[in-house]
């Protein structure tokens, strides 16, 4: 069945149209993100993962359909998963589900060896996007801190393990610079973050008022009273636990605030996916 999925001949119907659907709910949803206080309309996410699973119906091929819906299911299990924890929003996981459905493989243009699922390609470069802008986010905030930050200079020593990378991936039989520089952007930015995160972790921290929470709040459970850990409030609200806590008479909740979106890096990675998405596999 793997095998099948990636190396039988596959060819996605109306190629440029779907391209030119992904861009736009993309944009259209990245725009809602920056401008919108990360508050997507439901009726578009919705709205958009509908359009996509009817496209496929209307042009239906078989392959594509089985490898778009098998593999949207995998990432929206997954993505819950995630979303429930508090590390991903659920229009986040909504926005990728429906980018699986429309460009479950890489375009033809492309040219890429075998079937290699497009969204895999669309994280990496969102994700390289989003840890470059990470580590000017994480500057600025402790740039702002009245007191001096103090890092754990014990995250210093994955420095060694960076090192490590760098020696073999030069001596390796292969070289690819873009490999390189995005591996290097996510272990520097990851090790930045780790050895600020107390301080990075506390000033994206704000006291809200119940009347003014929205649904995908995420609650900072280190300052949750017994009252609301009684009332078995989740990492991430729902507009149910919104009305109970306004029931309950409950004045305020500690909640994470003023993150960056993700949305928009989401829509670089796209973009970058479908114009270099192929120099990932100069190895081949």
């Amino acid at each position: 069945m793997l095998e099948w999925l990636l190396f039988s001949p596959m060819q996605m119907p109306m190629e440029t149209a779907r391209i030119f659907l992904a861009v736009l709910g993309m944009a259209v949803a990245s725009y809602y993100d920056l401008f919108n206080n990360r508050n997507v309309p439901e009726m578009l996410l919705y709205g958009f993962l509908a359009l996509a699973f009817i496209f496929n119906i209307v042009f239906f091929d078989y392959d594509v359909f089985v490898y778009g819906v098998v593999l949207a299911f995998i990432l929206l299990v997954v993505g819950f998963a995630l979303y429930r924890v508090g590390q991903i929003g659920g229009a986040d996981v909504i926005m990728v589900a429906a980018l699986v459905l429309l460009l479950p493989i890489n375009p033809s243009y492309l040219e890429v060896p075998f079937n290699y699922p497009f969204i895999f390609s669309v994280l990496i470069f969102g994700g390289t996007a989003f840890a470059v802008f990470s580590i000017f986010f994480f500057a600025r905030i402790i740039a702002k801190k009245k007191t001096k930050a103090k890092p754990n200079y014990l995250y210093l020593s994955l420095l060694f393990v960076y090192a490590l990378f760098v020696y073999l991936f030069i001596n390796a039989p292969f070289f690819s610079l873009m490999y390189f520089g995005i591996a290097s952007v996510l272990l520097l930015s990851s090790i930045i973050f780790l050895m600020y995160r107390n301080v990075i972790m506390e000033a994206t921290m704000e006291q809200v008022y119940v009347k003014d929470l929205e649904p995908e709040d995420v609650v900072v459970q280190e300052k949750m009273d017994l009252h609301m850990k009684r009332m078995k409030i989740g990492n991430v609200l729902s507009q149910k636990n919104i009305d109970a806590l306004k029931r309950s008479g409950t004045k305020s909740v500690w909640v994470y605030a003023n993150l960056p979106p993700f949305l928009p890096f989401l829509l670089i990675g796209l973009l970058v996916a479908l114009f270099f998405g192929n120099q990932l596999f100069l190895i081949f």
